[in-house]
């Protein structure tokens, strides 16, 4: 699961300080947190993402990463190690964890500051999960 780059998507990358302070979860969690080496820029540029949880135990970030894709993977560390939606289809666990996910950045929003850009963002994102599950459905 990963925050696809979008073309209009215009967000001020974090700086160190705040990439350190927003990673103490994923460390506290022992998660190893792989970022913005030649490798990792090519893996996520090839996938569309700025950062991407890998199981439960390994996150991958580009060197320029918001403050919502850096929560948003930390949620779905936390998410695929309780096992959210694990008896579930492969695509239906992704649209509901996605559509989790998503939720869960709007609500924290203000307490983490995050930018308005990446707010609309965010609830476009949800409202195409939202759509994706309907399709489903049927």
């Amino acid at each position: 699961m990963f925050r696809k780059i979008t073309e209009t998507f215009n967000f001020k990358p974090v700086t160190e300080e705040q990439f350190e302070q927003l990673t103490v979860p994923l460390k506290k969690m022992g998660v190893t947190i792989m970022r913005g080496d030649d490798k990792v820029e090519e893996h996520l540029k090839k996938e569309g993402a700025y950062g991407s949880a890998v199981g439960s135990d390994v996150i991958f970030f580009r060197r320029k990463v918001s403050i919502s894709t850096i929560l948003e993977e930390t949620h779905h560390i936390k998410q695929n190690r309780a096992g959210l939606n694990d008896n579930l289809e492969s695509d239906l666990r992704t649209i509901l964890n996605e559509i989790d996910a998503k939720k869960y950045l709007l609500s924290v929003a203000k307490e983490y500051k995050i930018p308005r850009d990446e707010i609309e963002e965010t609830k476009q994102h949800l409202k195409f999960y939202e759509n994706e599950l309907k399709k489903w459905r049927g």
